[in-house]
């Protein structure tokens, strides 16, 4: 992406957006095999692990660049997750029918008005001194962590091959 456009570089919200997807694809499926297991889970508890992953890894830019987190941001991206495909989907479809966009409307200020009753609550917001470049070394337990749950799970970031799963002396059926 920094090929196509080097001003991303200097933009925020590309930085969050990396090390968001870097929290979802790397540290969410190590995190949910540390506390789960393995077996597929429920919506809530996979959204729960997703959300929490993101944020661990936003969470060093969001301090430097903000000078605040939000520990409610977990409790919105529950409420309002459930009903982003859905806002995403109206909104794609005002484009063709615009009779829709009123549906996407009501689905999005639902998104607004879930924001601005959890902003009210003072206590779930913490602020620190935004612009100090040291936060970035809460990227270096994060990071031990991730390496530790992955050694103790004996984590692989690839599935086993296909035709592991079938017999060694190469007979799939018991006959």
């Amino acid at each position: 992406m920094l090929a196509y456009n080097p001003r991303f570089a200097a933009n925020v919200a590309w930085y969050l957006s990396f090390v968001s997807y870097f929290g979802i694809v790397v540290f969410a499926p190590i995190l949910k095999q540390y506390l789960y297991g393995g077996p597929k889970l429920s919506f809530l508890a996979e959204s729960i692990i997703i959300t929490i992953s993101a944020q661990i890894f936003c969470l060093p830019i969001t301090i430097y660049c903000f000078g605040t987190i939000s520990i409610l941001g977990v409790l919105a991206n529950l409420i309002i997750s459930p009903t982003i495909a859905a806002a995403m989907f109206l909104s794609l479809l005002s484009l063709l029918f615009p009779a829709l966009a009123i549906f996407a409307k009501i689905v999005l200020r639902f998104h607004i008005f879930v924001v601005n009753q959890l902003a009210e609550w003072s206590w779930g917001i913490y602020e620190f001194s935004p612009g100090d470049a040291s936060i970035f070394l809460l990227y270096v337990p994060i990071c031990m962590v991730l390496i530790c749950l992955a050694k103790r799970e004996a984590f692989r970031f690839r599935s086993p091959p296909a035709l592991a799963k079938y017999p060694k002396n190469g007979k799939i059926y018991s006959c």
